[in-house]
This record gives C-alpha cells, structure tokens and sequence, in this order.
C-alpha cells in the first residue's frame, strides 16, 4: 500500500501529485486544491488511491493490490472506479464515506476536515484515537488469551505482538469494520496535522 501522495502549501492550498497508467509509475500530474475540499474528495482509507487517465482527463478512484486483512473482510463503502471531479473536487462516494466519520468525530467532540480547526484539534484527536486503537487492541488480546488457553492447556507462551498479531487476524466482522473506522480517524487527524503544521498553529476555513 502507499499513502495518496499530497503537498500542503501556505494560503489554504494544496497539491495532489497523480500517476497515469502509462508512465512507468513516475509522477507525471499535478492538481492544485483547496485545503477546504479536503472533506469531499481525499480517502481517509489507505487501501484507496487515485490514477490520472490523460486519454480521457478523467481521476479515478482505485483500490489498491495488498490490502490487509481487514479491508479485504468488508464490503467498502466507496466505490472503485469512482471518479474525482478536479474542477469542483468532489469524488461522490469518498464524501459520503468522510462525512460518515467526521458525524463520528463529532460525536467523540472532536474537530474534523468540515471544520475550522487548529493544531491543538488535531493532536487532540491523534491522541483521543490513538487511545482508543490502544484499547481495543488491548482487549482483544485479552480476550484470545482467555479463549486460548480454555481450549489449550498446554497454550504456548507468546509475547505480547505475537498475541496481538494472531488476535487481530481472527476479529470479527464487526471489529473489523471498528479498526478501519478507527484508521480512517486516525488518518484524518495526521492529515489535520500537516495541514497546521505549514499554515501555522492555526487554520480557519
């Protein structure tokens, strides 16, 4: 996997550098934005990308090869082949998936994309996040610990990031939609982060 490859400048703007499938994998685009569409347009989950197609001036979203274990055990909520309008910026699924989190966000009374926010907001919410993954992981390796050993006895005595790596491949479904919700969070506040961090302590939108 790769990280969608953006530079964030001064004066509320930013750059989203593209590659065309037919450039031997070298960046070849460039596309000025408004730091404000953030929200409408940029996948806070990793496993998604966007490919430049010059023939048809077209941006479209991707799914990338080698996702984890988790991506690959949901039914995503955007939608490959979706296509990035670089004029308005506004990609229709990635909105719809971002605005799902950011209501999340602000349940947790935290600061998102959609907001005037500063840098203090965004390590608020790295750190709020960054708890939350801690717990949970935390818990579900107690809880295969427990089980683990009910049914075995003779259960090996593993370290701990040898627990945790076999008890996060056997979540459930339903802990699984919880980690990726928690990375796309996760992800938001960093992008938050680098966002402050060119344009100063704060920025208002």
């Amino acid at each position: 996997m790769k990280n969608l490859k953006t530079i964030f400048t001064r004066e509320g703007k930013g750059k989203l550098l593209l590659e065309s499938p037919y450039s031997n994998s070298h960046l070849n685009e460039e596309f000025m934005f408004e730091l404000r569409s953030l929200i409408n347009w940029y996948p806070l989950d990793n496993s998604y990308d966007y490919i430049y197609y010059p023939r048809t001036d077209c941006i479209t979203l991707v799914r990338l090869a080698g996702v984890d274990g988790f991506n690959l055990r949901r039914k995503s909520y955007m939608q490959e082949g979706d296509n990035l309008d670089y004029l308005e910026w506004n990609c229709p699924s990635v909105a719809r998936e971002n605005q799902r989190v950011s209501d999340i966000a602000h349940d947790l009374h935290l600061k998102t994309f959609a907001d005037a926010y500063s840098s203090s907001d965004a390590s608020r919410g790295l750190t709020q996040v960054s708890k939350l993954i801690d717990e949970l992981t935390a818990k579900i390796t107690i809880d295969y610990r427990t089980e683990a050993k009910k049914k075995d006895s003779h259960y090996p005595n593993y370290d701990m990031l040898k627990q945790e790596e076999i008890a996060l491949k056997q979540v459930d479904k339903k802990t699984s939609e919880l980690y990726i919700l928690l990375g796309e969070l996760y992800n938001m506040y960093r992008v938050m982060g680098k966002v402050t961090e060119k344009n100063g302590a704060t920025r208002l939108f």
